[in-house]
């Protein structure tokens, strides 16, 4: 007996239903967290600004703070964005929002000429050491890195 066309066609599989968090691995849960709490920082290079080469930016990089700065994205990815933070150092918030409107000129200009203000007016600053700051935005738990800030310059305060 042959088979009808119909039965000879390749069955489509339904789309598997979501995982419910419940059922995702740990590790995934984390990174999902609802309410961000409990999410841990996933670092994204897509608004990456490599062409500034005023007085702070990633010309600056050398390589040692190359392999500095990779080893804080793995410690800060360890966390979960509450305990970045919560982090202190000198009495003060380590990692905060600043507005944009705070920033230096050239830093607001750049905002501007790359068209970063329409994707928030604050942008988020990891304090690395001393005077080294990572600038970039941080959205549903991803910071888009954009800028290195090796000196300070990006919000100047008084020494």
């Amino acid at each position: 007996m042959s088979r009808s066309k119909a039965s000879r066609r390749p069955k489509t599989r339904a789309a598997p239903e979501a995982l419910k968090a419940s059922e995702k691995p740990k590790a995934v849960k984390d990174f999902l967290s609802q309410d961000g709490t409990q999410a841990r920082p996933v670092f994204s290079f897509a608004l990456i600004d490599r062409d500034y080469d005023g007085g702070w930016g990633w010309h600056l990089l050398t390589d040692s703070e190359s392999r500095r700065i990779l080893d804080f994205f793995l410690e800060v990815a360890a966390l979960t964005w509450t305990e970045v933070r919560n982090q202190t150092a000198s009495g003060h918030r380590r990692h905060h929002y600043h507005d944009v409107e705070s920033l230096c000129d050239d830093a607001r200009a750049r905002i501007e000429s790359k068209k970063l203000d329409d994707i928030s007016d604050r942008m988020f600053r990891f304090r690395l050491d001393g005077t080294n700051r990572l600038w970039g935005f941080e959205m549903w738990g991803i910071f888009y890195v954009v800028w290195w800030d090796p000196n300070h310059q990006v919000y100047p305060t008084e020494p």
